[in-house]
């Protein structure tokens, strides 16, 4: 819903609590019981219908409808339900951190990023079978960014996933534990002729939707098994701060190599905000992917931003 819906709702209130006032001095006790009861009517609407705009600003709903020829209208094998759920989660988790924290291919799941990525399951319905997700926020959570960032890279990797070079491109800026989640994910979905439509409506009521056959996912395999290096470093670099983007969480900076684009944490970025067009050191995480067939990607991550006085000492 956008800013403009919402502050017409909120004109429509206050003109009816002004039409109530005036009302409240009509001298005909007739017309005027019926006006008030009206206008009474049409402000408890209003409200009710502000008080759900506003609720669901502060929602992220994920439905997941899983269809296929084992799949019957309202039932699923409790495995094949799991096996899905689970390897969604794990995939989501993988983003969060490859967008949020440095890339890493194993570990566990830090705090941080179940708290951004753990959804509510809050109904399930036929047709095939649909589970529905919802994560929420209360007024003071900034985690809402991080997650459609999260979200956003997920729906990507699966629009793109019947073209190598654009899937390569995407997901190897992910690092190699989003490339495996991504390759079970779709292993568990061909093992069990599942077919999935993934529907995504943010805070803003946007909606999107993408959809993953079972018979086209061996292909995608493929694709992903392609993928033979992934290798990362740290390194340091001086330079300008030219641009952050605290929404896609991206950065971009200026140093005697060129110019270097990537990603970065919504902290991060919030805190180096005052650095724009300013010299600063840079710590940076390179990740270098390549292909049996001879494709590379190059994709970089800010950790951090050095103190200059202190790096000079």
């Amino acid at each position: 819903m956008s800013l403009i819906a919402i502050n017409t709702i909120k004109k429509k209130i206050a003109d009816t609590k002004s039409a109530i006032d005036e009302a409240r001095t009509i001298e005909n006790i007739d017309i005027k019981e019926f006006s008030l009861h009206e206008l009474n009517r049409r402000l408890a609407n209003l409200e009710l219908e502000y008080r759900n705009i506003m609720d669901a600003q502060q929602r992220e709903r994920i439905t997941i409808r899983m269809f296929g020829e084992k799949i019957a209208s309202g039932k699923i094998m409790l495995r094949a339900l799991a096996s899905v759920l689970d390897s969604f989660q794990k995939l989501a988790d993988s983003i969060a951190m490859a967008t949020i924290c440095v890339p890493n291919e194993m570990g566990r799941v830090p705090d941080k990023i179940k708290s951004i990525t753990d959804f509510n399951v809050v109904s399930t319905a036929p047709g095939s079978f649909s589970v529905c997700l919802e994560k929420y926020y209360d007024q003071l959570n900034l985690h809402s960014t991080e997650l459609d960032q999260t979200m956003k890279g997920l729906f990507d990797i699966i629009d793109q996933s019947q073209n190598y070079e654009k899937l390569f491109s995407l997901i190897s800026h992910l690092g190699k534990r989003t490339i495996t989640s991504y390759r079970e994910w779709l292993h568990q979905l061909n093992n069990n002729e599942i077919n999935l439509e993934l529907t995504w409506v943010d805070t803003s009521a946007s909606k999107r939707v993408s959809r993953l056959r079972s018979e086209l996912t061996k292909t995608t395999i493929e694709m992903l098994e392609q993928i033979e290096t992934v290798e990362e470093s740290e390194l340091i670099f001086s330079g300008t701060l030219t641009g952050i983007n605290t929404r896609s969480l991206t950065f971009e900076l200026y140093s005697d190599d060129g110019i270097i684009k990537g990603k970065s944490s919504f902290a991060t970025l919030v805190n180096i905000s005052d650095k724009l067009s300013q010299p600063i050191k840079a710590v940076l995480t390179k990740s270098t992917s390549q292909t049996k067939t001879g494709l590379e990607q190059i994709s970089w991550y800010l950790t951090k931003v050095l103190d200059t006085a202190n790096s000079q000492a």
